[in-house]
């Protein structure tokens, strides 16, 4: 497992500052909402660093945790936008966690970048607006937010923060133990 975390957190870091580091991500993305303690930055650069090391079923687990603990209206939500966005089917309605989450391995299988590409190849906004309403958001204000695309748009959205830095942060709890 020590060899998981080497360079999880760049070269410079060793064991014990990696282990640190993850830990700490770990218990601010479990304290409150899965989105309020972690930085758009932390969950996209988090999951991009845990992704590429973990087997299919493993993404797969970590993705079912953390989709457990987001509420139906925004695991349906996340549904709607992979099913709209990716070549993967899934029926949006649903809001079961393990089905959104083998629909988020199959993603990350098939997207040239992963699951972390499709949120961030965007181009006009993606999911704030449709999920605006879920939000409770001003769609008026988000519809002119949403004006430049792209990565950081799209993790403005605490759904697509949660999604990818619950992930990150279940994968690591995985690695660390």
């Amino acid at each position: 497992m020590d060899s998981l975390l080497s360079g999880l957190f760049g070269d410079k870091d060793d064991d014990t500052q990696s282990r640190g580091r993850a830990q700490d991500f770990i218990n601010r993305y479990d304290d409150g909402a899965p989105h309020e303690n972690i930085t758009d930055e932390e969950a996209l650069n988090n999951y991009q660093a845990v992704a590429g090391r973990l087997t299919p079923q493993e993404l797969e687990d970590s993705a079912a945790e953390a989709y457990e603990r987001m509420s139906p209206d925004e695991r349906r939500a996340m549904a709607r936008f992979l099913n709209d966005r990716s070549d993967v089917q899934f029926d949006q309605l649903r809001d079961d966690p393990r089905g959104l989450a083998q629909m988020t391995s199959r993603v990350q299988s098939r997207q040239p970048d992963g699951l972390a590409g499709l949120l961030g190849g965007l181009g006009g906004g993606g999911m704030g607006g449709m999920l605006s309403d879920v939000l409770g958001g001003d769609n008026d204000r988000n519809r002119q937010r949403q004006g430049g695309g792209g990565m950081g748009d799209m993790l403005q959205n605490p759904i697509a923060r949660a999604a990818l830095g619950g992930i990150a942060a279940m994968a690591m709890r995985k690695i660390i133990r």
